[in-house]
């Protein structure tokens, strides 16, 4: 749920430059009481690809479904190519969530100046 400064959970799982990225530019579609979700491991994962992008030059592809902000409970099971409840036989299908790009590219361009991000 959006609250209006870092709750104790986001302070444990982020870094303070992540939850001020979080409130300077995620939630510019979202309402105080809104639920959002946040993955601290994407921004750290992307970050990663941008160092070694800088250091050892080379590209990076991501291609996944999501939008270009923070939406709130975008968790999905997918069976069969069909969307099931996700706690319909737990283990037979897939769960997914919705990547929040603009997160990730605000994190790759902030990394390096060498690094050049293209998209949404």
């Amino acid at each position: 749920v959006r609250s209006v400064e870092p709750t104790p959970a986001s302070t444990s799982y982020m870094t303070p430059a992540q939850n001020d990225d979080l409130r300077a530019h995620n939630l510019t579609k979202s309402n105080i009481g809104d639920r959002i979700e946040v993955c601290p491991m994407a921004m750290a994962l992307s970050q990663d690809i941008s160092r070694r992008i800088a250091n050892q030059g080379g590209a990076a592809l991501l291609i996944d479904y999501g939008d270009d902000f923070a939406q709130g409970y975008t968790l999905q099971a997918v069976r069969d190519h069909k969307y099931v409840h996700v706690f319909d036989a737990p283990g037979t299908a897939d769960l997914t969530t919705l990547v929040d790009f603009s997160a990730v590219r605000r994190v790759a361009a902030g990394t390096s100046e060498d690094v050049v991000v293209h998209g949404l």
